[in-house]
């Protein structure tokens, strides 16, 4: 065995030292390591690093690695995006505001019936703010899908740079927002937003190959049928009756809205259904068995 195993204060656990992770761990050292993780229930790696290449060859020794179900979010040694552009992106775009934007919208559409199940009817100062919000976590929603395709790229600068503008952006919207109390406040999350989002997308755009027209029509769909789709539920609840319970309210509104989202989105993109009953089959099913859970611990000094 190329390592040893030393005791720590605690009952159990053991530090492993004398590991040399510079080179690809031979099979005999792995299976040592996992039989000595399933006796002593943790193990302690000190000084190793925490570079991917280490994180990886560890982490084999434990188990096979499944890659992330959607490209975008995998390691960057199997994320597969080197010489494929955008695509797997946008692939991911589709997928994620074909289900944030109806949800944002509805959200928006139906504000005084959740708030009063929700929190009841002494918050219902609330409900203003919801569609306001709505379109600020709307663009958020997007802005953060761009950091696991740069880093996928192996260029995580751009992350970072897109991280730094954000607690640059942000603070100075909120503060300025507030000048005009919760309102202003919400609105600066709006303005701070689409400031953030914008920049995210000119600058990791570069990196992976995004055109702005491929964007826009990865969004397009949804959010047209979103946003008819909340017109549509907002005149339903201009008719509903003015005693109708609040949680019966949104029982109805909700599942108006579903249905016509469906309905729209049938009409107006038919592909997109496709494309997500595509995805929820093909969910469980993993390009290499599935990872095993490691309790393990390195500490760099």
């Amino acid at each position: 065995m190329s390592f040893a195993l030393q005791p720590l204060s605690s009952p159990v656990g053991r530090e492993v030292v004398g590991l040399d992770i510079s080179a690809e761990i031979a099979p005999e050292t792995a299976k040592a390591l996992h039989a000595a993780w399933l006796e002593h229930g943790f193990l302690l790696f000190r000084g190793i690093g925490t570079s991917p290449e280490v994180q990886l060859r560890l982490s084999r020794c434990f188990g096979e690695l499944e890659p992330h179900s959607i490209p975008v979010f995998r390691h960057p040694d199997y994320a597969r995006q080197q010489d494929v552009g955008a695509g797997p992106l946008l692939a991911t775009i589709r997928l994620v505001m074909l289900v944030a934007l109806p949800a944002y919208a509805g959200m928006a559409a139906v504000a005084h019936p959740l708030v009063a199940v929700l929190l009841g009817d002494k918050w219902g100062g609330v409900a203003p703010l919801l569609p306001i919000l709505a379109i600020a976590m709307s663009m958020m929603t997007l802005q953060i899908l761009f950091a696991p395709a740069t880093n996928a790229r192996g260029v995580p600068g751009v992350a970072l740079k897109n991280a730094i503008m954000g607690s640059v952006i942000m603070p100075a919207a909120f503060l300025i927002g507030s000048l005009w109390g919760l309102d202003g406040f919400a609105w600066g999350w709006v303005g701070g937003m689409a400031v953030l989002t914008s920049a995210t997308v000119i600058l990791s755009g570069r990196v992976v190959g995004l055109r702005m027209s491929a964007l826009c029509r990865a969004i397009a769909p949804p959010l047209v049928a979103s946003l008819v789709m909340a017109a549509l539920v907002a005149l339903t609840l201009m008719h509903l009756p003015a005693d109708l319970p609040p949680l019966a309210t949104l029982a109805i509104v909700a599942t108006l809205g579903v249905a016509l989202y469906a309905g729209l989105l049938n009409l107006i993109a038919p592909s997109r259904l496709k494309e997500a009953l595509e995805f929820a089959r093909n969910r469980g099913a993993a390009d290499t068995p599935p990872t095993t859970v490691i309790t393990a611990k390195t500490v760099n000094e």
